[in-house]
């Protein structure tokens, strides 16, 4: 979970990187654009995960532990 959040941040912010750029968009609103992007991210990857253990109905940090240990627990 944790290397796909990076990949698609990385992706997230090279696409806005050059969008901007390509826009001619001053460095500070680049900035603050990344800012919004990197928040909103962070947001969407976290509600995710509530909904993930919601579905499942998984204590709160089941969620986080691997597969294997969750299937030995009987959860």
């Amino acid at each position: 979970m944790v290397s796909f959040g990076a990949t698609a941040a990385i992706v997230t912010s090279m696409g806005l990187i050059i969008g901007f750029g390509a826009a001619g968009i001053a460095r500070p609103t680049i900035i603050a654009g990344l800012l919004v992007v990197g928040l909103a991210d962070n947001l969407t990857d976290s509600l995710s995960i509530h909904i993930y253990q919601e579905a499942e109905r998984l204590e709160p940090r089941a969620a986080f532990a691997p597969r294997s240990a969750i299937l030995r627990q009987g959860c």
